[in-house]
């Protein structure tokens, strides 16, 4: 029994002193030539990559490098891109130029000291040329069918006359000339507001507007 003990000691001492001796060569602290070539390569590719992976994420003087920063040193712009304009809004054109209400202006063509009274002339005789303004536009008309006319037949201002009822928008039609003023007459009182907000005269006024 005692050989045998004496035999698993020698083996056990032995076998330890060999992992010794591997250890070290492994690590290349003494060489006693106990790995092939082949082995030693593998072992010094390996070593040597990891050698450069950590190489290259740090720089010579140990700092890591900014997030904004290229591996060359270069600044790196972060900034983000500006949100480009929309082009799909909706352009709302303004409205549209209203005639100009000027006010209430009698139609009188036998008043007495008209400039250009005609003798004889009175309520029931008399022509459209004595009016006051002297172009007859239509009727009935409203504000924005007789400024139409006006700009067609090319009349600065336009009256309307002789609105019947409290619920008319529309009335008589007249359109001045250049040779005769739309005020001849004087200003006069029987104008009334129809519902649609505009102004037209009653018999023998005229609600004069410029046309626009």
């Amino acid at each position: 029994m005692e050989t045998i003990d004496a035999i698993l000691l020698g083996i056990i001492i032995v076998l330890m002193i060999a992992m010794v001796l591997f250890i070290l060569e492994f690590y290349g602290i003494i060489s006693f030539g106990i790995f092939p070539e082949s082995w030693l390569y593998v072992k010094g590719k390996v070593e040597d990559r990891l050698n450069d992976s950590s190489s290259s994420s740090v720089p010579a003087n140990g700092n890591t490098l900014p997030s904004n920063t290229s591996p060359n040193n270069t600044p790196v712009d972060t900034t983000p891109e500006p949100t480009p304009a929309t082009t799909d809004q909706v352009v709302v054109p303004p409205p549209p130029a209203k005639p100009r209400f000027i006010g209430c202006f009698g139609d009188h063509p036998w008043k007495a000291g008209r400039a250009d009274r005609r003798t004889n002339v009175n309520e029931w005789n008399h022509t459209l040329a004595d009016r006051a303004l002297p172009l007859f536009g239509g009727e009935p008309r409203t504000v924005a069918q007789c400024n139409e006319e006006a700009k067609k037949r090319g009349s600065k201002y336009f009256g309307l006359q002789d609105v019947q009822g409290a619920q008319a928008t529309a009335a008589q039609c007249f359109l001045s000339s250049a040779t005769r003023p739309y005020d001849i007459d004087g200003s006069a009182p029987g104008c009334q507001v129809m519902p649609d907000g505009n102004t037209a005269g009653k018999g023998w006024t005229n609600a004069i507007y410029e046309a626009v």
